[in-house]
């Protein structure tokens, strides 16, 4: 029996196998008449018996997935040789290789898993952001990569790798981006690890755990102390670094509100608004950067009460817009139809503020200094932080906005702001 015999059957009205040696053989499918009266069936595929049990090997042909009969005796040996030695029938040997195939993970199934997930908790915004950092971290590693191939006992240096890639793609300037790839991927690989695909200690995105909490001190949370922001203020305001206007602007509105800069660059001129006969910027919970947590909290929006400081931001972006929905429109051709969120960050860098401050960080200039200089009592800055309440009793019942008292506190700080040296016109 050979390639050229096998090619040569010729399918019947009945389906019927030959012999080929050692227990594999061929079957020919009958062929029958179909519903638009065409003929169907006529496939040959291999077979085999092992210890009285018959088991599929493979289609029998050329092309990709197909087998030739060289290909299928090499194939029915291998599985002939594990029976017989693990003195096993074929269920053993099909549980086996389920197994095999189940407990393998490849970098994109981790990455696939880890979205699945994802995609039902986090905003679509989020969602998005994540799977376009993700497939910036498959463009520099072949998805296809076994998850044992990284462990960090293993290979773990290819990640290493991957992130130093991201980091200076940006003649390295993509510090922040190359920091999120690398939280995304610890989070990637701690799902893998939960599911058992992956073991225990082998995250190959985390750092020593001595420069982790390093790392964690520096880049996550860096902020001022406050003899130091008058010359930051001050930079800001003659815009050093000579970035865009737009940069410079939100990155000043940024000063006055503390938003976050994915909430921030998202801003639309149809969200001003009055509630309770106070001018507002009434942001709405599913926003991106406002951390609601979808399906939960998610339609409960933010406002933002509007002091003459922030009216003067908006009245200079009014002069830019030509009829575009956000307040920050995009600078030039982006991924974003708004402002990059990075935008901010990227103007504190510029100004020589890259291990000292971002803007996240201001948050804690805000809370701190409202509390020790203006006397605000911490409640009504975390309000108008946009923190919801922490506990389940108060996040049932407090629907409290504190409106007025915010008001009052943002009036305050704009005017602190503007007295140490923030140019707003």
């Amino acid at each position: 029996m050979n390639h050229k015999f096998i090619t040569s059957l010729t399918p019947t009205s009945k389906t019927y196998k030959k012999g080929l040696g050692e227990g594999l053989f061929i079957v020919v499918d009958k062929v029958y008449q179909g519903k638009t009266r065409g003929k169907l069936g006529g496939r040959k595929y291999f077979k085999g018996r092992v210890k009285g049990q018959e088991i599929w090997v493979g289609v029998f042909g050329n092309k990709s997935g197909q087998l030739t009969l060289k290909n299928a005796r090499e194939k029915f040996s291998e599985i002939k040789d594990f029976c017989h030695k693990n003195e096993c029938t074929i269920s053993d040997y099909k549980r086996e290789k389920h197994r095999a195939k189940v407990e393998t993970w490849t970098l994109q199934d981790a990455i696939n898993n880890f979205l699945k997930d994802k995609k039902e908790v986090i905003k679509a915004t989020s969602f998005i952001e994540y799977d376009r950092k993700l497939k910036q971290v498959l463009n520099l590693i072949d998805g296809s990569t076994p998850l044992k191939e990284l462990e960090w006992d293993e290979g773990g240096e290819l990640i290493e790798d991957v992130i130093s890639k991201i980091e200076n793609g940006g003649k390295g300037n993509n510090v922040d981006l190359a920091r999120r790839c690398r939280n995304l991927l610890k989070q990637v690989f701690n799902k893998a690890i939960s599911k058992k695909k992956m073991r225990r200690g082998q995250n190959p995105a985390l750092l020593d755990s001595d420069l982790a909490v390093y790392q964690h001190r520096i880049s996550h949370h860096p902020h001022l102390e406050w003899k130091e922001v008058p010359e930051f203020l001050e930079k800001v305001s003659i815009n050093f670094s000579n970035s865009h206007p737009f940069s410079q602007m939100a990155t000043k509105l940024t000063l006055l509100t503390f938003l976050r800069s994915g909430a921030l660059t998202r801003l639309e001129w149809n969200w001003i608004t009055k509630k309770y006969g106070i001018e507002c910027i009434e942001i709405p919970g599913e926003t991106s950067g406002l951390k609601r947590k979808k399906g939960k909290n998610d339609d409960i929006p933010h406002y933002v009460p509007i002091t003459p400081q922030i009216q003067k931001i908006l009245n200079r972006m009014k002069r830019f817009n030509n009829g575009e929905k956000y307040i920050f429109p995009s600078m030039k051709d982006s991924r974003f139809p708004h402002l990059d969120p990075s935008a901010p960050n990227n103007f504190i860098r510029n100004l020589g503020y890259k291990e000292k401050l971002r803007a996240h960080g201001w948050r804690s200039v805000a809370l701190t200094n409202g509390i020790d200089l203006l006397k605000t009592p911490r409640e009504v800055i975390k309000k108008q932080m946009g923190h919801l309440p922490n506990n389940k009793v108060d996040q049932a019942y407090d629907k409290s906005l504190m409106l007025e008292e915010r008001k009052v506190f943002l009036d305050k700080w704009c005017d602190l702001l503007e007295k140490n040296g923030l140019e707003v016109y």
